[in-house]
């Protein structure tokens, strides 16, 4: 028997709601409760320069107040999470040309399991990025970097989104 990988399986716990559209409360396989968050633009962002940190506009789901519209740039790891995974993705609004999208901890983005995605010149103008389970604890924020060797706009499509998934 085939068995769905983790963050399939999860994904697939997270249906939304008729009452609303928000997403029910999903019990894990361990019967925790999902805790996690995902936030994406209402409007297009110029980026101003060749490397830009996400500035998000709203949220679609936020269980545990990851996100804040004071720090619209962060999600920030609740107390009592011990392992998380972050989820992102970047459509620009036109054809990019160098582009990389990473993950920053704390500001920084060398830390252990920082997951990096890069397209050449010419090539596709949306990129996403995965992290494996990476060690968190509470109020470690993380953002979305991206980079491009010109400045561009980073598109308010569905495909421009940042979330996170504690998953311990």
């Amino acid at each position: 028997m085939k068995r769905l990988p983790a963050f399939l399986f999860m994904t697939l716990l997270c249906v939304a709601n008729a009452s609303g559209g928000q997403p029910d409360t999903p019990k894990g396989s361990a019967g925790l409760a999902f805790r996690g968050a995902l936030v994406h633009l209402t409007s297009d962002k110029p980026m101003g320069g060749t490397s830009y940190i996400v500035s998000w506009d709203a949220a679609d789901y936020d269980t545990n107040g990851f996100w804040s519209p004071d720090t619209p740039t962060e999600l920030t790891v609740p107390s009592g999470a011990t392992y998380c995974r972050l989820y992102g993705g970047v459509a620009m609004t036109a054809d990019a040309v160098a582009l990389i999208v990473q993950f920053a901890k704390g500001g920084d983005t060398a830390f252990a399991g920082n997951a990096t995605n890069f397209v050449d010149a010419g090539a596709v103008n949306t990129l996403s990025v995965s992290s494996p389970v990476i060690p968190c604890r509470g109020g470690n924020d993380f953002e979305l970097v991206v980079t491009a060797d010109k400045g561009r706009t980073v598109g308010a499509f569905t495909a421009t989104y940042f979330g996170i998934e504690v998953v311990q």
